[in-house]
């Protein structure tokens, strides 16, 4: 029975192909075991102990002693225990179970235990531009650099901003490699020339891995870089040849609506008179330098009215008028007219 018994103590330290992994488990002696291409449970022991994997979907638990733990191919979970380990997952999607003495490798899909940096993205200002996509640069950082793979979500919302008309949609997925610590978000903004306020879209990070959401909301405003090319208000003034031009400049500066002319024409055969025309309908756009033109024609009747904001902070603006009338009165045909006119109109408020 000594004989025995001393063939198996010479044994422990020998990994024989014939041995199942339960068996090596239940080893209290210090060295390497090495697993099988089966899914095994491999157990250290109290001293410094390395664990091989290999094949299957294994489970390895250093427990104490400053351990080596590595997978190899196949999901497997890593448990290091007490004392500083080494962790290595191999091919597959691993799960490690780790403390802040340990090294784990960069290959570790999820790892519980290790104090985990935090995901910030700040706020950003970026000027609209007047035409195409001006990008807004969103800084997504990590408080601290990882020796793991970080991965985060991203997507924008609206503020008062609307994607489709004022920015670009954009979400997707930043991987941060180990060590790294900075990511650009790259939001096109959508530029144009009206007159409008300040607009603001949001920037959200969410389902970090190997990391946790610290400041996970950025806004992003888009500043106006547009000038009015007229001071928005009620505006009146003479006509020359007689009467009145009232219209008002939208709260954007950029059109004219409620054209009213009241005017005096010249008739022949002979006669005057005094009558009034108003422009409905879509509104006037005023040109990027101030000028407009508001031609018409209706039964009877063509108008040319044109003119141009000269000093858009005294709201002053001036043009030319003519209109032509043909009309049935009592019998008699008149053609009235205007004549080539000028005008002035004056901000009111």
């Amino acid at each position: 029975m000594r004989y025995a018994s001393h063939r198996l103590v010479g044994l422990s330290a020998v990994v024989l192909p014939w041995l199942t992994a339960g068996f090596l488990a239940s080893s209290a002696i210090a060295g390497s075991v090495h697993g099988t291409p089966r899914s095994e449970t491999l157990r250290g022991t109290a001293n410094p102990d390395k664990l091989y994997g290999n094949g299957g979907n294994d489970k390895l638990y250093g427990l104490a002693g400053n351990d080596y733990l590595n997978g190899g191919p196949g999901n497997d979970l890593l448990v290091g225990g007490p004392g500083a380990d080494a962790i290595v997952c191999g091919p597959g999607v691993d799960v490690v179970m780790a403390d802040a003495t340990d090294k784990v490798a960069a290959d570790c899909e999820t790892v519980h235990g290790l104090p985990q940096p935090a995901l910030s993205v700040a706020d950003v200002l970026q000027a609209e531009g007047n035409a195409g996509s001006q990008p807004m640069s969103f800084i997504v950082t990590l408080a601290k650099a990882s020796p793991l793979r970080v991965t985060v979500a991203y997507a924008t919302t609206d503020g008062t901003a609307t994607a489709g008309s004022d920015y670009t949609a954009t979400s997707g997925q930043l991987v941060f490699a180990p060590g790294e610590t900075s990511k650009t978000v790259a939001v096109p903004i959508i530029g144009d020339t009206a007159m409008e306020p300040d607009e603001t879209l949001s920037l959200g990070l969410s389902s970090p891995v190997n990391a946790q959401l610290g400041d996970a909301t950025a806004t992003g405003t888009i500043t106006n870089d547009d000038q009015a090319t007229a001071k928005p208000g009620h505006y009146h003034g003479p006509i020359s040849s007689g009467g009145f031009v009232d219209f008002d400049v939208s709260a954007d500066g950029n059109n004219i609506t409620n054209l009213t002319l009241i005017y005096f024409v010249t008739c022949q055969p002979s006669g005057s008179g005094t009558d009034t025309a108003h422009f409905g309908g879509d509104p006037i756009p005023i040109q990027p330098d101030g000028s407009f033109v508001a031609d018409g024609s209706g039964t009877g009747i063509t108008v040319s009215f044109r003119g141009a904001f000269k000093n858009v902070d005294l709201g002053l603006a001036f043009g030319t008028l003519q209109i032509h009338e043909s009309l049935d009165d009592q019998g008699t045909h008149y053609e009235c007219d205007t004549g080539s006119s000028n005008w002035a109109a004056a901000w009111r408020g």
